[in-house]
């Protein structure tokens, strides 16, 4: 394949658990790639961490993909800012510890 075939450059792109993990190595390569970048995470810290990206290429939405409510604002708060969606990377994922706890 031909280097860039695959673009992502100025695609609208929709991250979900960016504020760890792969989702935020995905979040950081694409803003490094050219995307507008719409992280989304349950955690506090990914409205902090927006900053340290330094780009106005990227938005945070703290969000429980869990809930249909939720994932509607998501779409809804992305297309009122970016005008679209392109692409969606549903990287969210919940572990469950030896104990039956969920994190």
């Amino acid at each position: 394949m031909a280097p860039g075939r695959f673009s992502v450059e100025q695609r609208v792109v929709i991250v979900t658990g960016a504020s760890r993990g792969i989702g935020r190595a995905v979040a950081e390569a694409l803003l490094e790639a050219g995307s507008r970048v719409v992280l989304v995470a349950r955690s506090e810290s990914l409205i902090e961490q927006v900053g340290s990206y330094g780009s106005s290429q990227a938005l945070a939405i703290q969000a429980d993909v869990s809930s249909a409510d939720q994932r509607q604002q998501i779409c809804q708060q992305t297309v009122a800012e970016c005008g679209r969606i392109d692409v969606l990377i549903n990287n969210a994922a919940i572990t469950r510890t030896g104990d039956g706890e969920y994190s």
